[in-house]
């Protein structure tokens, strides 16, 4: 009896997909994106890496060093190495060829890159599908934005104080952006609304899968922005459950909640409880750190949110319906309380490292901002021109903040 080898009716509709979604896509914005996030994060990443600068890449490095030859390095850094395995794994992948300091080097232009095309993809599923050369321009500015910088009037300082977007010194904290925008598309997808209250939301268990591995590799990488997105999601889940609303029990506990649990768990007990320093631990103490960095908190902190605030307020009535927007304002309040109340014990009281939730959850909500108005043109068809004018008007600033802060980092060893 003859077999035949024409498709399964599963695997043909995904090839017919997958082939009309190529020929959907223009390929000349794409390699725009490409080109200009590379020509944009090369200069800046090569200067920082590889000439003397105030930065934590060697600090990190050195640990990596430390594991390949079997040496002990600090407990919380080893609660989270892939830093340090991707730079050994590299260098175990090119034999020698591409060293430590060349391969951070390059990690960090790629994850601008891959978070660049998850944004340019992202903004292609909104209904009215927005124009890709308008797509790549909010792309490619979400690479180099910083907040609102206005060092004449304050205290001269780029950085501290402020919750920064742009960063040229810590490694772990740009490369996660890619993994945290994956991490926030999938838990948007927990809590999606239905179009028939009877449509019970179901993802494939490749999706499950695919997001438990991303939340596992980003909490591995850093864990920061996991300890915003896990009770951001948990609020935004209650409050669907008293409104009697559908959710992706699936997803949310084997997708998400289960895998970051478990590596958090680990992470904990690694740093704070069987580690170098037994005496370490989490401290409730408001503004204890953050002070130390400016005496201009609350005007910095206005000037770091000033877009998507503007933007927010302009369009209040419509916000307060936006899910997406919603969540993404709910996870950076929770980023930013814990940079503005909490505190770790002993010697790294003061390195401010809960600062890094904040920052994630901000790029956050900067992109999820532009997404909420994109998805305006195309529901009312046009903004009117005064609300075409406050959202331009709203992120130019942040887009001369951040060059500002580009040139600064280029032209001085310093950040801050």
């Amino acid at each position: 009896m003859l077999q035949s080898n024409a498709p399964t009716a599963v695997s043909f509709p995904l090839i017919r997909s997958i082939r009309s979604f190529l020929a959907a896509q223009n390929y000349w914005a794409i390699l725009a994106v490409v080109l200009l996030v590379v020509a944009i994060r090369l200069p800046i990443d090569y200067v920082r890496f590889m000439t003397t600068t105030d930065n934590d890449f060697g600090t990190h490095i050195y640990y990596a060093l430390d594991l390949l030859a079997g040496r002990p390095i600090p407990s919380f850094t080893m609660a989270h190495p892939l830093w340090q395995v991707m730079l050994i794994g590299v260098l175990w992948l090119t034999r020698g060829r591409v060293g430590f300091w060349e391969s951070g080097m390059i990690f960090q232009v790629l994850s601008s890159v891959a978070a660049a095309l998850i944004v340019y993809f992202w903004y292609g599923s909104l209904p009215g599908r927005p124009s890709p050369w308008k797509r790549a321009f909010w792309a490619v500015t979400l690479v180099l934005i910083a907040p609102v910088i206005l060092p004449p009037l304050l205290d001269g300082a780029y950085y501290f104080g402020y919750i920064g977007l742009a960063n040229y010194h810590n490694p772990t904290v740009h490369v996660l952006r890619p993994f945290a925008l994956l991490m926030f598309i999938f838990a948007n997808e927990v809590i999606a609304d239905r179009h028939l209250e009877s449509e019970r939301p179901r993802h494939s268990p490749w999706l499950i899968l695919a997001s438990a591995v991303v939340i596992v590799l980003a909490t591995l990488l850093k864990p920061n922005y996991t300890i915003v997105l896990l009770p951001a999601l948990g609020l935004m889940v209650l409050y669907r459950l008293v409104k009697r609303q559908s959710i992706d029990w699936w997803l949310l506990i084997f997708g998400l909640g289960l895998p970051a649990v478990a590596v958090l768990s680990g992470q904990f007990l690694m740093t704070y409880m069987i580690g170098d320093e037994p005496e370490g631990g989490i401290l409730f103490r408001p503004f204890a750190v953050a002070s130390r960095m400016s005496g201009f908190l609350p005007l910095k902190f206005l000037l770091s949110v000033f877009f998507p605030l503007v933007v927010t307020g302009a369009f209040f009535r419509r916000v307060v319906n936006d899910r997406p927007l919603i969540f993404a304002w709910l996870g950076f309040a929770i980023g930013a309380a814990q940079f503005y109340l909490l505190s770790e014990n002993a010697s790294r009281m003061y390195h401010g490292n809960f600062l890094w939730g904040a920052q994630t959850g901000l790029f956050i909500l900067f992109v999820v901002t532009i997404r909420f108005l994109l998805k305006q043109e195309y529901d009312f068809k046009s903004l009117l021109r005064r609300e075409q004018w406050i959202q331009y008007s709203a992120y130019l600033p942040h887009i001369l903040g951040g060059i500002a802060y580009y040139a600064f980092c280029l032209l001085t060893p310093h950040y801050g």
